[in-house]
């Protein structure tokens, strides 16, 4: 695309004096009003493409929100442990992606959800980082908790520990339609 606006102002700049004469004005009124025509170009190219991306945005929701959805989705799922809430953040048919499962649909994951809790009953997670475009964001993510329950093959060992990880969520609308998970679970063996 680049190349033929290359090609086409080119042609109109070799051009400007001939089409000048012919049109009986200046050279520079000419190449003025063409370099006008350009800027303003350019500048109604860079607004379609913040359209475009806010159109491909579904439902027009921003990377703010989906920032804020991911939050609320963390603090009422995880750390309030309102695992019913859960159909206000993920879509009935969510996939989620973990380090030693896969999950799919709205039950599963409640009830992927309650296992994880029941292991590790006083978990909470904080968000350290959030970043993303479009409908997919990633969050840098702290777990505090105590192993209280076996779980993914570590027999529990009924003391604290921190974890870090990473969560990339495909969001579809405001919902969470896809998520993957990584984490250091060697903790858990410690």
């Amino acid at each position: 695309m680049m190349y033929t606006h290359n090609i086409v102002s080119r042609w109109m700049f070799s051009h400007a004096q001939i089409i000048s004469q012919d049109m009986g004005i200046s050279s520079m009124n000419l190449i003025s009003s063409i370099l006008l025509f350009r800027i303003l170009t350019i500048f109604l190219q860079q607004q379609i493409v913040k359209l475009n991306e806010y159109i491909r945005s579904p439902k027009g929701v921003s990377d703010t929100q989906y920032k804020t959805i991911a939050r609320r989705f963390v603090e009422e799922i995880f750390n309030e442990r309102k695992t019913d809430a859960a159909k206000n953040f993920v879509t009935p048919d969510i996939s989620y992606h973990g380090m030693a499962e896969e999950v799919k649909g709205l039950e599963e994951f409640k009830k992927w959800v309650g296992e994880d809790l029941s292991a590790f009953p006083d978990m909470k997670i904080t968000i350290v980082d959030a970043f993303g475009e479009q409908n997919k964001l990633a969050l840098r993510w702290a777990l505090k908790a105590t192993h209280d329950k076996d779980f993914a093959d570590f027999p529990a060992t009924h003391k604290k520990f921190e974890a870090h990880g990473v969560e990339i969520l495909h969001f579809e609308g405001d919902k969470i339609n896809e998520a993957w998970t990584v984490s250091d679970l060697s903790v858990l063996a410690q």
